[in-house]
């Protein structure tokens, strides 16, 4: 028998609780004492390319400014879920920062029904990088120059097929979005990737494609695709002569597609210290207008939020994508 156990027979129940209790805390203040003692691995649960470009560009601005070794780590599979439980099956030490986005937070728990994990409760924020608003982009061969012209083309009896990089992804989830909002109609054609589904629409194989800028960045710059609007607030910088849906005659579809987004997480139970260390430090990098402007001109908005903020926003985006998801019947298995 332990000596650690007869001293527990030997004290009273509430003081054995309150030294466990101080003994975890000095033990998570050691920590973040020491915090980083080597390098971080920073765990992108996407494919290498324009998934993650964002938190390569920050962790390499965050390095820059604090010395610290930033290791990016792609670990892809089921729209996040494979990363997503990676770093759920690490340390609470700070040192596996999960690069999260509305797939593996929102809405994975929602289209798969093998999903065992709840993102919002097993995951701590730490901060938001960017908003990635979506493309609503067709082949350029359509006679098609506008969200109008789009909703005309769809009421003569054409369909939309449409490409996303796999199921119940965001560009899934928004262009089927969008043709019901529409009164469209077309096929899901999943790829395997973001760079198979932009050759996709740029080919002619699929019409139709709502994705990020980045992702359609070279079959827009070689004119195989044409983008008819913006699902955001603003123009993008990279687009200046795209209107907004709102400007295009159709505010509504703001409300159908949510936002997308880039932050950082970190397992719950990491030291409170170690997770203001890291806010502090992507605080710190995503102020520099050189950074911001190299997202900008992806086509991403810089937006960055403290974990309070994002927590809460996470809340209510969390209602949208259910409300979404349920509504549009989408199942990933």
């Amino acid at each position: 028998m332990s000596i650690l156990f007869h001293c527990a027979r030997a004290l009273p129940l509430g003081r054995v609780c309150a030294g466990l209790m101080v003994a975890s805390l000095l033990t998570g203040g050691a920590l973040a004492a020491s915090y980083p003692d080597r390098p971080i691995q920073v765990v992108v649960p996407y494919g290498a390319g324009s998934a993650d470009i964002v938190p390569r560009m920050a962790t390499a601005a965050i390095s820059e400014r604090t010395g610290h070794h930033f290791i990016v780590d792609n670990r892809p599979g089921a729209g996040g879920l494979i990363g997503t439980q990676y770093v759920l099956r690490q340390p609470a030490d700070g040192y596996n920062v999960l690069v999260a986005a509305t797939n593996n937070i929102l809405i994975n728990q929602l289209v798969y029904e093998s999903h065992k994990i709840e993102p919002l409760k097993e995951l701590t924020p730490v901060a938001k990088l960017v908003t990635v608003p979506l493309i609503v982009g067709v082949n350029a061969d359509l006679p098609i120059h506008s969200l109008a012209e789009m909703v005309e083309y769809g009421r003569k009896g054409n369909t939309f097929d449409f490409s996303s990089p796999s199921v119940g992804t965001p560009p899934h989830i928004a262009a089927e979005s969008l043709l019901h909002t529409l009164g469209l109609k077309g096929m899901h054609i999943p790829y395997k990737g973001r760079v198979a589904m932009a050759t996709a629409v740029g080919s002619g194989e699929v019409q139709l494609a709502v994705v990020a800028y980045a992702t359609l960045q070279s079959v827009i710059a070689s004119g195989r695709v044409r983008p008819l609007a913006v699902v955001s607030a603003e123009r993008l910088t990279v687009l200046p002569d795209v209107p907004t849906v709102t400007e295009a005659g159709y505010p509504q579809l703001m409300e159908a597609i949510p936002p997308n987004w880039w932050s950082f997480t970190v397992k719950a139970g990491t030291p409170e210290p170690i997770v203001a260390d890291l806010a502090k430090w992507t605080k710190e990098a995503m102020a520099d207008s050189a950074l911001q402007e190299s997202y900008r001109k992806l086509g991403m908005v810089p937006s960055f939020e403290d974990a309070e903020t994002l927590r809460a926003g996470l809340a209510k985006e969390a209602e949208q994508w259910k409300e979404l998801v349920t509504r549009l019947e989408i199942r990933a298995d």
